[in-house]
Order: C-alpha cells, then structure tokens, then sequence
C-alpha cells in the first residue's frame, strides 16, 4: 500500500509540470506573434528630447521610435528655455501613433520702476520702453538692464528672469554733476591745503564740489617749503594731487675737541669742525673722525629751530694703552722690557697731548708684549723668544735641502742608460741573423735580454755586447722580432727598454 501511493503522488506531479510547460510556450508564441509598432513624435520648434515612459530614447524631434509594444504609453518632451510636456500615447498593434506638440518658451517679466519716471529702458542694449513699466514675455535668462533719463547718470544691471515669475528693478536716479572733486595727499601729512588762495583743508583730504576747470593748490607746513601746483578739474571726476614736501633747513653750528675734525653727515662728507651751516630737518647720522682719535657717531633729530652741538672725541690711545697693559701682564715671563718702555712713552705722549705719537707707541707696545723679540712668532710658538729666531728656524730647510742633494747626486750615479740597437742579417733564404748591440752606461747590478720570435721565446742574454743569433727555419711570410731588456740598478729598483723588428722572407 505505501509503495502503491507514492507511484501515483510523483505521476501527479510530472503531469502538472508538464500542463505548465505547455502553457508557458502557448503565451510565449502568441505574445511573438503580436506585431510590433512606432510612435512619430515631432514639436515645434523641433530638437526637443523625448522620453518614452520616463526613459531617454537618445532622440530628438522630429523622430520616429520604432518596435513600440502596443498598449498605453507616456511621453515626455523636453528643450532648454521651454516647458516640459508629457501626454499619454495609445499605441495600436501594428500602426504608427503620431504626436505632436508646439512647445512653449519659458517667460517671465521685468518690472522697471524710476523716480523720477519716463527714462528710456534697454534691454541687451535693445530699446524695450520708458518707465514706469512691466515687460511682458521675457525669455529667461540673464540680461543687463541699462536706464537712461536726460540730466541724470545712467544706470546698468545685471539680471535673472525667471519661468512665471516678476524681476523687480527699482531705482532713484542721481542728477548729473556740475562739479568735479580734488583728492590731495602730502607726505608728510597734516599740511594746510590752499585752493586758489583760500584754505581748503588738512592733507589727506577730498574737496568736493569744485568748479571744472584749472586751479592751483598749494600746500604748506612749518618746517617745509611751500609746495603749489597746478590741476585741472572735470566734471563728474576726481582729480589727484600728491606731494613730497621739502624739508626748509636750518642753521647748524658744530665744533668739537679737538678741532679739525672731519664731519660726515649720512655718510657724506660736509667739511670740519668748527661747522656753521644748515641742515634739513629730520633725523641725520652724524659721524666725527680725526687721525689719533676713535671715531664718534650719533643719530640726531634736527628741529626747525637752529641746530648747535658740541663732540668731545676720545683719544684712541687710551684704549690701546689699557690693551697693551693687558698684554705685558700676560707675557711678563717673557721679559717684555721694550714693551714696557713702548708703553712709558706712549702715557707720557698722551700726557703732552702728542695723541698720534702716543697712539703709534701704544700700538707697538701691544705688538712687543705679544712677540718680544720681534721676530714675527710670537712668544708662546718661539724657540727662543728673547732671541731673533731667523737663523734658526732656517736650519730645517737647509738640512732638507743638503738630504735632497745627496740623494739628487746618488740618484745619478746610479741610474743606468741601456742602449739597444738591432737589425736583420740575411744568410740564406731560409735562414736570417738577429744582430744585437746592447750597451750599458754605469754599473748595474744584472740584466736580462730576451729574445722571441712570432710570440715564440728564442734566446736570452746575460751580458752587455755585441750578440749574433740565428733564426733558422722560418717558413716564407711575415715575421716579427721582439726584443726586451731589462736591468737591475745597483739602488733605485730596475729600468728596462725594447725594440721591435718585423720582415719578410720569400
């Protein structure tokens, strides 16, 4: 029983899977069988792109879309600066559906309010009306709006216009100037502006209404020359007047101790002490130099009342006296007696006011302290420091110089010239001498000749002379004869030399 009813449960379901099978190949054939369609699409103007059921076909209008299924469908046109379009398209098996729809431009408008009114309207410089107005049925986009109204300044803006919607322009015009302005900076500032004569201001500043035309401005300031120049003024516009005033100088006496000394102002040489001139106002550097004294430089803020100074220079000695003090102290086991006389002359000079005698004595002091034999080396680097070290430290170089000698002439005696000198001697046609002549000049410990033929060792000599050596059975050809000497010198390692011979036998 349990067998018998499991055969006819799996026959069951191999029957209904069969009846689906069948049933799906019966819905496939008829749906192949269908025809497909098209829908033809155009607008006006043309060029708008078409979506079919809220999908791109990659098509413009005018177009046909092919192989459509038929049923109900949905399409959509759409072109930049106008509105989007939809409807719903019944396709018919088989047949084109056509469809067709004139496009409307997106606009909005521009209202231009003015006071006063009445002024011409520009749209991208094309004429479109006078204010007060609304400009109807304006593509959007972007434009420039220009008003214009006689007496007054133009106006210029930039817009967006905007699908259903108002872009609002509403301007007060300003009458048009009669007058122009003058703008005037000083350097310094703070200078007193006249403007024709009568006072205007304090620089920096900006006359306004000013009649066009030329005037004249002319600035002044305590301290500083009058400055004027002329300007000319136009109408609607600004013009500019800047100035560098130049500093009134004043009187200047200068004399210092001691006198004569030269006197640089900003580096520029302007004469001596005593000094009675004048300077420009502000701040100078002032430098003094006289010779046996150090130099003094200052910077000083000139005012615009007359200029005095009085400089006391300081003998450059003092301060080379206290150095070479200083030095004798540390080279006192030296024994530095001349520096020390060298420094009684130099205080005593300085006492006398003999500055420059007293500057080149402390000078030479210092240099003694430091090298009191004078010989150029000073005391802690000399042999002998008490002592004129020339002699020696020259003994070094002249021992080296007797060691070079010796060696230069040994070097000679031993050096060895071998001279080789050979050539070909032909017995027979078979058979060829290699004359030899080796020649020693001086004496050598050994030496060694040796002798090859096509690469081939042949002979060797030991001694200096005149040599014969046959080379028997050499084929007919081209052959080459290499001869090396080499000589052991009694010092100074070995020499050598070499020749080479080539010829030909028949």
């Amino acid at each position: 029983m349990l067998c018998g009813s499991t055969g006819g449960s799996s026959r069951g379901h191999t029957n209904l899977i069969r009846r689906l099978l069948l049933a799906t190949f019966i819905f496939l054939l008829l749906v192949g069988i269908s025809e497909a369609a098209s829908i033809s699409v155009s607008s006006n103007p043309s060029g708008a792109d078409i979506f079919l059921n809220g999908d791109a076909v990659n098509m413009k209008t005018n177009s046909v879309i092919e192989n459509v299924y038929p049923g109900l469908h949905y399409a959509t046109l759409e072109m930049p600066g106008y509105r989007s379009w939809t409807t719903v398209v019944e396709v018919k098996e088989g047949s084109t559906t056509y469809v067709h729809h004139d496009l409307v431009q997106k606009t909005g408008s521009i209202v231009v309010t003015t006071t006063p009114t009445d002024a011409a309207i520009f749209v991208d410089n094309k004429y479109k009306g006078k204010s007060t107005t609304i400009l109807k049925g304006i593509p959007v986009g972007e434009y420039t709006v220009l008003l214009q109204l006689d007496g007054y300044l133009d106006y210029s803006s930039d817009i967006v216009v905007y699908d259903n919607a108002d872009t609002r322009i509403n301007h007060v015009f300003e009458p048009l100037p009669t007058t122009g302005a003058i703008a005037v900076l000083s350097h310094p500032e703070g200078a007193s502006i006249y403007l024709d004569g009568s006072q205007a201001g304090i620089t920096e500043a900006l006359l306004e209404n000013i009649s066009p035309g030329k005037h004249t401005v002319t600035l002044k300031k305590y301290g500083y020359r009058d400055d004027s120049t002329g300007i000319s003024v136009t109408i609607g516009e600004v013009a500019h007047v800047e100035r560098d005033l130049i500093p009134e100088n004043v009187s200047a006496t200068i004399i210092s101790s001691p006198v004569n000394a030269e006197i640089l102002l900003d580096g520029v040489v302007i004469g001596n002490t005593p000094y009675y001139g004048t300077f420009g106002h502000g701040k100078h550097v002032l430098l003094f130099r006289a010779q046996g004294f150090e130099e003094f430089s200052n910077t000083y803020d000139i005012p615009y009342a007359p200029f005095s100074l009085s400089v006391e220079l300081v003998p450059a000695a003092r301060q080379i006296i206290a150095e070479a003090r200083g030095k004798i102290a540390e080279n006192e086991k030296y024994s530095p007696v001349t520096a020390k006389e060298e420094l009684d002359n130099a205080e005593a000079n300085l006492e006398q006011g003999e500055y420059i005698t007293a500057l080149e004595s402390a000078e030479k002091s210092f240099q003694l302290a430091g090298d009191v034999d004078d010989d150029g080396i000073s005391n802690a680097l000399d042999m002998q420091p008490d002592v004129g070290n020339t002699f020696l430290y020259a003994i070094p170089f002249i021992v080296a110089l007797l060691i070079g000698s010796v060696v230069a002439f040994d070097w000679s005696r031993c050096r060895v010239r071998p001279n080789l000198t050979a050539r070909i001697d032909e017995v027979s046609k078979a058979n060829v001498d290699l004359i030899l002549d080796l020649v020693m000049e001086n004496s050598y410990r050994a030496m060694v000749c040796t002798v090859s033929v096509d690469g081939k060792f042949t002979e060797m000599l030991y001694e200096p002379g005149s040599h014969r050596i046959s080379l028997s059975q050499l084929s007919p050809g081209s052959h080459t004869v290499a001869i090396e000497l080499e000589i052991q010198k009694n010092r100074y390692g070995t020499q050598s030399t070499s020749q080479t011979i080539e010829f030909s036998l028949p």
